[in-house]
């Protein structure tokens, strides 16, 4: 795997959360699902996503 691009996406619940896309040897299906139930990605390929919490604004 090699490392890929990101970008920032906010769900409509006010969190926001860097999503980093990495290239992937085999295919892979999965996705990334935001604390509240909405899908934050969802894929089908020879990628994979990973995403981390940057801002939680529930949470202040």
């Amino acid at each position: 795997m090699s490392n890929g691009s990101y970008y920032l996406y906010e769900c409509s619940c006010g969190r926001r959360w860097e999503v980093r896309k990495i290239r992937a040897i085999m295919r892979d299906k999965d996705d990334e699902q935001c604390h509240c139930g909405e899908d934050i990605v969802s894929w089908n390929g020879g990628v994979m996503y990973r995403v981390k919490l940057v801002e939680d604004k529930n949470n202040k």
